[in-house]
């Protein structure tokens, strides 16, 4: 425990994936940046197809677990083994609660609200005319999602959210 603890304080902040956007607001509270410095677009909505180096372009399969890993991710074995990733989750998001809580609630949900409404909006304006590396079909188009991405498809579209801020918001 006293790692994790270590750990912990010296970490300044740790996102909490299932509450994504709460995680992005409060970061960008404490940085004191805008919503839109933190907006991003879908990077799967070109057709959910990922790309590496090795194998080019391909479809990310959603696959369903069988019962026999159902029952071992669910089994005392599992959890004793991960232990220390669910106390480190548990942390994370006792530290997110405890910086809303800093921040205050109220606050807290109304950004959160904003960020959702600029990140639906951003979506719908700028999904169509950012380009992936990946099309809607599974060709590579890596020329072009270099100047619509920062890296890989990590913040691809990003010309187009700004523009987007500047003119409607």
């Amino acid at each position: 425990m006293h790692t994790l603890q270590r750990f912990l304080r010296a970490m300044i902040f740790l996102i909490v994936v299932e509450r994504i956007d709460e995680s992005l607001v409060v970061l960008q509270m404490l940085l004191g940046l805008d919503a839109g410095d933190m907006l991003t677009l879908d990077s799967k909505v070109q057709g959910g197809y990922a790309h590496t180096k090795t194998s080019g372009c391909f479809l990310n399969v959603k696959s369903d677990l069988s019962p026999i890993v159902k029952k071992h991710l669910s089994s005392d074995v599992w959890f004793a083994k991960n232990y220390g990733d669910y106390v480190l989750h548990a942390a994370a998001n006792a530290s997110l609660d405890k910086t809303i809580d800093a921040l205050g609630r109220a606050r807290v949900k109304e950004a959160v609200a904003e960020f959702r409404r600029l990140s639906k909006l951003a979506n719908k304006e700028c999904s169509s005319r950012a380009y992936f590396p990946c099309s809607k079909d599974g060709k590579e188009q890596l020329k072009k999602s270099r100047k619509s991405c920062y890296q890989k498809d990590f913040g691809c579209g990003h010309a187009c959210i700004d523009k987007m801020l500047h003119s409607k918001v």
